[in-house]
């Protein structure tokens, strides 16, 4: 199925080659060679000096405000009333736009799935969506660099985790400055775009919205995606 074919719960095809395409012949070709377990995404694109350009954006979210404790430990903080409610106002925003992941992944801790089903829910998305380990909140950051790697074919690929993993993962892969981590409140979401493959290093975050700014996020996914 396709869930089964991006399950990404045991290790990731991390395929060298795959890091190094940056433009394409047909499309449709070289995703088949390179990402054959990957459905074909029409990404959207522009020529420049001949060559056609595939733009791709990586979304990353923090998991919305959560209770400070729970009786199972970290893992089974939920989120609170705040935070269901912001993360329910800014999944609705989404849903207006018409805005649609081709691939959510998220932290298979509590907090972290209960925002990532919102969002889904919002989007009718929940068969692109699926759990990552790598990206479990105390994880070594490198794998969870790696595994976004994995996914750098994708037109949308939208990753709910937590801090500091989030703001360091926007620097790692759109240079985010330390001002724009601390602004990744509980909540809060980064647009990094990418011209070719989602690879570290290689894109520039074009928004960051926090809770507060929801009213004005239609406006700037609607500037990026149109």
């Amino acid at each position: 199925s396709l869930l089964n074919s991006r399950d990404i719960n045991g290790p990731p095809c991390t395929s060298s080659s795959a890091k190094t395409v940056n433009f394409y012949l047909p499309e449709e070709l070289i995703q088949r060679c390179l990402y054959g377990i990957y459905p074909i995404v029409k990404a959207s694109s522009r020529v420049e000096k001949g060559w056609t350009i595939v733009v791709r954006y990586l979304f990353l979210m923090r998991h919305g405000d959560a209770l400070p404790t729970s009786p199972g430990g970290d893992r089974t903080r939920e989120l609170s009333e705040k935070g269901h409610n912001d993360i329910n106002e800014i999944a609705q925003v989404l849903a207006s736009t018409g805005f649609q992941p081709t691939l959510l992944i998220h932290s298979p801790f509590i907090r972290t799935t209960q925002t990532a089903k919102i969002i889904a829910d919002a989007l009718d998305c929940n068969d692109r969506t699926t759990v990552s380990r790598c990206l479990a909140s105390g994880e070594a950051l490198e794998p969870m660099i790696h595994e976004l790697e994995a996914f750098g074919s994708e037109e949308i690929l939208f990753v709910v985790a937590h801090m500091p993993d989030v703001g360091e993962l926007g620097a790692e892969f759109g240079l985010m400055s330390l001002g724009q981590q601390y602004s990744f409140v509980p909540g809060a979401l980064a647009c990094i775009q990418f011209e070719g493959p989602i690879q570290r290093g290689k894109g520039k975050v074009t928004f960051l919205s926090r809770p507060s700014d929801t009213k004005q996020l239609s406006e700037k996914l609607q500037v990026i995606l149109s």
